[in-house]
């Protein structure tokens, strides 16, 4: 049987999308602004941001959003990276030696800048929930290397299992269900159902009624997911239409049965339909045809 619409808040979200992305609502903005390196001094201009739009997220928590990862300011020399408005003493003092390290020096080449800050801020002994969630960002940062993004993903699911529970869900609860996420994508799906399973227990200390009604969803779908063995990243019952027609184009006999149902759902198949682009040669494409052409180029500069 053809389902009409995707889940609820996959709609909402899609919705929301589609507004932000017309021309003039999806501006992000930048200035220029001065700087001195808390660690050697030196002087540097960098941009930073202004304004910036997000309209939902992943089901790993990246925003859909023109710039969905906030650049940390770094300075040019060393690499340190600004990441507070102020240090005392003893904190700059193993924040100096920490960045002259071969070992830092090295995550310059190597890792990407949250996974850079997650490092630093343990140095300084940050807050447990700080550092999860700069690992969970630093996730975000590497779509492009599955090798990274799995041991980032790892990392974090693994310092969110370290975090005290909260009464007050807060930290632990989201951070939680993003840890439970990323098992999911890591393929580990009992361990998976497990940390949903403690986080549906915390679901009655949301006030929010709508927010408490997205959970629950936001569960069912992730265990309809999880008994199909589906880890991926972007799954068509979890995101917004107009990012659901590239896995239902493209992904073939890797979609799962409740993928299946939500690519035929009339959401779907008229962002699908609506979908245009342009070839280098400036002729007009349409539907999936446009699909695959933006998806392969997409691939091509990469």
């Amino acid at each position: 049987m053809k389902s009409s619409t995707l889940p609820s808040f996959a709609l909402s979200i899609g919705v929301i999308w589609i507004i932000a992305f017309a021309p003039k609502a999806a501006a992000t903005t930048f200035f220029e602004q001065a700087f001195v390196c808390p660690i050697g001094g030196e002087e540097f201009t960098a941009a930073v941001v202004g304004s910036n739009t997000t309209f939902g997220s992943r089901p790993d928590g990246r925003p859909y959003s023109p710039l969905p990862v906030y650049p940390i300011t770094e300075c040019p020399g060393n690499g340190f990276l600004i990441f507070q408005d102020e240090w005392t003493d003893e904190e700059l003092a193993i924040l100096e030696a920490a960045v002259e390290t071969r070992e830092y020096q090295q995550m310059r080449a190597e890792e990407t800048p949250y996974y850079r800050l997650w490092w630093l801020a343990g140095q300084v002994d940050a807050p447990a929930h700080i550092l999860a969630r700069h690992l969970m960002v630093a996730s975000w940062e590497t779509d492009g290397n599955i090798a990274r993004k799995t041991r980032y993903q790892q990392a974090f699911a693994d310092a969110v299992a370290s975090l005290d529970r909260t009464a007050e869900t807060g930290n632990w609860f989201w951070l939680s269900l993003r840890a439970a996420n990323a098992r999911r994508e890591l393929g580990q799906f009992e361990a998976a159902e497990t940390e949903f399973a403690a986080v549906e227990q915390s679901l009655p200390a949301i006030s929010e009624e709508r927010e408490r009604e997205y959970t629950v969803e936001f569960l069912t779908v992730q265990r309809q997911l999880i008994a199909e063995g589906n880890a991926a990243s972007e799954p068509v019952t979890l995101v917004p239409a107009m990012s659901a027609i590239f896995r239902c184009v493209l992904a073939g006999n890797d979609l799962t049965e409740s993928e299946v149902q939500a690519c035929q759902s009339d959401d779907v198949q008229e962002a699908i339909a609506g979908y245009t682009a342009r070839t280098s040669d400036g002729a007009r494409l349409s539907g999936v045809e446009a699909i695959r052409h933006v998806a392969a180029r997409n691939q091509n500069n990469h």
